[in-house]
């Protein structure tokens, strides 16, 4: 696959990093030191996407089987991006409202970040199933490359822009800032997405058991329920399951508690505290330099993962002894 591929596919990887800048770099620490919203309700909200990940399992193999106007990935990207995108942009403006209204606001707020949530994995799991589909086994681990690199500078650059502009920090800016960055999320999205992915040349719908032939591969219900089943009932897939909470509750736990406390304890204000996802950011687009330029000729992979998940856990905890000897 060329370069140019890969660079579309990375945008699509942007458009959702986007959105994750805005909601868990700046409106998480609004939410709940601005608007004084309880953080176990915010935390809940903000993590919806984590929550609803068993479904990427689901949307995989419905998308393998059910091709739509002879595209496999494309529909379902382009439905993932405009629920994510568009959940994204609804969040201000429910945050704003469970300041005033509390349970209606709460009750919309459940839409807009299960939304937001919902077509971030819808999003996710069909473009990745479309690099592996698009890239051979000797160029996937670069595409992949591309992809998170990508990934991880749109970040920096989102951390680093939207700062700049909530500064100085009100409600309409944090509105048009919002407004402003899903429209540009949902351009990227565009220009990456259309025209990417290869029509399939041969479709053919059953009845029955068998509900898909496309180029005389079958699929049925039952291999998609066999196949979920697989995944769930397999160990090694559980404790995998079991290692990704984890390392996600250690690296994104801090999310809820640092830019709130920055902001109560040290006066820190919404550019400065948001600008944290962009030293987070670096940090990790260093992580992954030195691992593709230097450890990894050394380091297995899984040894990779195990110390990259005890540097992540013992940040946490530095950030929570920390948090806790200032507090005395």
């Amino acid at each position: 696959m060329s370069i140019l591929k890969n660079i579309r596919l990375g945008l699509l990887h942007v458009a959702v990093a986007i959105t994750f800048v805005l909601i868990n770099g700046i409106l998480n620490r609004v939410m709940i030191h601005d608007m004084q919203i309880l953080a176990s309700v915010v935390a809940v909200l903000v993590v919806l996407p984590y929550l609803l990940s068993p479904l990427q399992v689901w949307i995989g193999q419905y998308s393998d089987t059910h091709p739509i106007m002879g595209y496999r990935r494309t529909p379902y990207i382009a439905l993932g991006l405009l629920l994510c995108i568009g959940g994204a942009m609804g969040t201000p403006y429910v945050a704003l409202l469970m300041a005033d209204n509390f349970v209606l606001g709460l009750l919309l707020g459940v839409l807009a970040f299960g939304a937001w949530g919902l077509g971030f994995n819808l999003a996710v799991v069909a473009y990745l199933s479309l690099a592996n589909d698009m890239s051979t086994e000797r160029h996937r681990s670069r595409t992949v490359a591309i992809m998170w690199f990508m990934m991880i500078v749109s970040v920096i650059i989102t951390a680093i822009i939207s700062s700049r502009a909530l500064e100085p920090y009100s409600d309409a800016q944090l509105i048009y800032v919002f407004r402003i960055g899903g429209l540009i999320a949902l351009g990227l999205g565009a220009l990456g997405l259309v025209g990417l992915e290869p029509r399939i040349a041969h479709v053919k719908l059953q009845f029955g058991d068998n509900v898909l032939q496309t180029n005389g591969n079958v699929q049925s219900r039952s291999s998609q329920r066999a196949a979920i089943r697989a995944v769930i009932g397999n160990p090694q897939a559980q404790r995998f399951f079991i290692y990704l909470i984890l390392l996600l509750a250690a690296i994104l736990g801090q999310d809820i508690l640092l830019e709130p406390y920055g902001a109560q304890e040290f006066g820190m204000t919404v550019r400065q505290t948001t600008q944290l996802t962009a030293t987070w950011g670096s940090m990790t687009l260093i992580a992954l330099l030195l691992w593709g330029l230097l450890l990894s000729r050394w380091l297995s992979k899984k040894t990779g993962a195990l110390i990259g998940a005890l540097i992540a856990t013992a940040g946490l905890l530095l950030i929570a002894a920390g948090l806790w000897i200032l507090a005395f």
